[in-house]
């Protein structure tokens, strides 16, 4: 009896995060959708610096920390993110700015979300 209940908690249990992942993750937004890539391909960036002590070349070095691969750098539009170094007009330092365009309005997508207006059209 007691195995029956500790299956039946953990599936709960699993069950519940499956639901809280899937409405969190699984949005139909591609917008939302891009922002959250970029931001994960912002902390891989991190990782892959740290690592490697140098900066980011190109952004399929980045897919090797991804659980989904290559497709980590593709947004939903089916296109490469693309990436640059620019100083922060605030700080003065060089920051890493990972983005992407919707085709359909022209809207950049970028992480960090202020560095949207520091790329330009």
């Amino acid at each position: 009896m007691r195995y029956v209940i500790l299956v039946v908690v953990l599936l709960l249990i699993a069950l519940g995060v499956f639901s809280a992942c899937t409405f969190r993750y699984c949005d139909d937004d591609p917008e939302a959708i891009s922002l959250a890539k970029a931001e994960q391909l912002q902390d891989y960036a991190k990782t892959y610096s740290s690592r490697n002590d140098k900066r980011v070349e190109d952004l399929s070095d980045l897919a090797r920390y991804a659980e989904e691969g290559s497709r980590a750098i593709i947004d939903p539009w089916g296109k490469r993110f693309r990436f640059l170094y620019v100083i922060d007009p605030k700080s003065g330092e060089e920051r890493l700015i990972i983005w992407t365009v919707n085709p359909k309005t022209g809207k950049i997508l970028a992480a960090p979300h202020e560095a949207a207006e520091w790329i330009g059209p």
